[in-house]
């Protein structure tokens, strides 16, 4: 299913107004892990940040999810933002 949208939706990066969130987190927050990489591979924005100013590399450092965060790197996520509020979940 994912394969299909990717291919026939060009807008990766859309936010909702029901979610207020784009895809990618959607699918993290879910812990859809291999859906958020097929997303970071179909060219979604890594540079996007969550209602609590978080960054995906945030969020996959939190949850020492290192083989994610190393593919954010390799895709060119901004590693400068820094963390502007503690991560609780």
């Amino acid at each position: 299913m994912l394969e299909l949208l990717i291919n026939y939706s060009p807008e990766l990066n859309l936010v909702t107004s029901h979610i207020l969130e784009e895809p990618i987190f959607v699918a993290f927050n879910f812990s859809q892990y291999n859906m958020v990489k097929r997303l970071i591979d179909a060219d979604a924005n890594v540079n996007v940040l969550d209602h609590h100013n978080n960054t995906l590399l945030h969020k996959c450092l939190n949850k020492n999810l290192i083989d994610l965060a190393k593919k954010l790197i390799n895709k060119g996520i901004d590693t400068s933002i820094k963390i502007i509020m503690v991560l609780l979940y």
